[in-house]
């Protein structure tokens, strides 16, 4: 699952870079901004990198210690401050607190692309946030789907599990829509 999850992150920045005209003598730099460390996003980074290599493309990574907007605010302020980056792969650590800083960021010239939390409600077409160039995200419903399965098997079809939830004002599009049915 994690070299499917990497194939298809690298494969998705390759395509978001691709729609975009090339550059002509500077070298493309991209951003790369998770929300904590965490595997995840250990696993994401190694994506973006994978893409970036295949891109001919320099990426530079910073990782807040934390979650939390305060933690990853002056991270992203630091990489627009560089005024080098074409790019800034990230996953907003909440989709409205972070929707200022990071128009900021394109307001230098730098194209977002968001991964795994969108902005706003993540309609970047016709919802009130449209600056991101794309949202990368799983399936989170369909990854509840296989948990649960794999919680229902580890003890034996019987019994009761507790499942805590993610951060407040963290979302992804799939979650975000749909709910998971309870008869499964």
């Amino acid at each position: 699952m994690r070299k499917s999850m990497l194939a298809a992150l690298a494969a998705g920045v390759a395509l978001a870079f691709a729609a975009q005209p090339t550059l002509a003598a500077d070298k493309l730099k991209i951003g790369f901004l998770p929300g904590v460390v965490d595997p995840f996003y250990q696993v994401m980074q190694l994506g973006v990198e994978r893409a970036a290599k295949d891109l001919g493309a320099e990426v530079v990574t910073q990782v807040p210690p934390t979650w939390g907007v305060e933690a990853q605010t002056p991270l992203l302020d630091a990489m627009v401050a560089r005024g080098d980056l074409n790019y800034i792969i990230t996953a907003p650590v909440d989709k409205d607190q972070m929707v200022g800083p990071l128009k900021n960021a394109v307001d230098h010239g730098i194209k977002i692309i968001t991964v795994d939390t969108y902005l706003g409600d993540g309609d970047y077409v016709k919802g009130p946030v449209k600056f991101p160039l794309s949202y990368i995200g799983s399936d989170n419903v369909e990854g509840g789907r296989i948990a649960a399965r794999g919680l229902a098997k580890a003890i034996g079809g019987k019994g009761s599990v507790y499942i805590n939830s993610t951060n407040p004002n963290v979302s992804s599009r799939k979650s975000w829509r749909r709910s998971i049915p309870t008869s499964r």
